[in-house]
């Protein structure tokens, strides 16, 4: 029976420090290994068949705080102003790479006047255009600048004139 009352006396200074913790907005942890002692009671005698008022209810328990309230955290000073460096100035942008064509054609059928005009340049998705001899066809060159124009007309050996966008080149077949 006396062990029955101090655990009692300790749970009820647990319950009022849980709750003087949780009012004042820090958190009650509980521990495995109890750290709060039993409030004093005599113990019990054999003899009486009932225990005394005075030893049945524990002393109220104490409401102030396990531990103190944590301090606001302090802020570190703010570094001096320190002059401004110089400046330099930027570096100009990176203009575009120049438009540049190289093309190469080869005859297709030489009795039609058909030839195969390549065209390499590093113009993407733009309209290539090859003439010669008053004949003339487009292709709008790949991702890559690379064009394959059927041009139909020019007998073979006809110099051939490609342009690219900014880029003009020439070859025969």
């Amino acid at each position: 029976m006396g062990k029955l009352a101090a655990l009692t006396g300790m749970i009820v200074l647990a319950i009022g420090l849980a709750a003087c913790s949780s009012s004042s907005g820090t958190t009650a942890t509980a521990s495995s290994t109890p750290t709060l002692a039993a409030p004093s009671m005599p113990p019990p005698s054999s003899a009486s068949p009932s225990p005394s008022p005075s030893s049945a209810s524990p002393s109220p328990p104490s409401l102030a705080p396990a531990t103190a309230p944590p301090s606001a955290p302090t802020q570190p000073a703010a570094p001096p102003p320190q002059a401004a460096a110089p400046t330099t100035a930027a570096p100009a942008p990176k203009t575009a790479a120049a438009a540049w064509c190289r093309a190469t054609a080869s005859v297709y059928y030489a009795p039609d006047d058909e030839n195969n005009v390549y065209v390499y340049s590093n113009q993407p998705y733009t309209d290539a255009t090859a003439s010669a001899d008053g004949h003339s066809w487009s292709y709008e060159t790949n991702g890559s600048g690379y064009a394959l124009i059927y041009l139909n007309g020019p007998p073979p050996g006809a110099e051939i004139t490609v342009s690219v966008g900014g880029a003009t080149c020439m070859t025969s077949d």
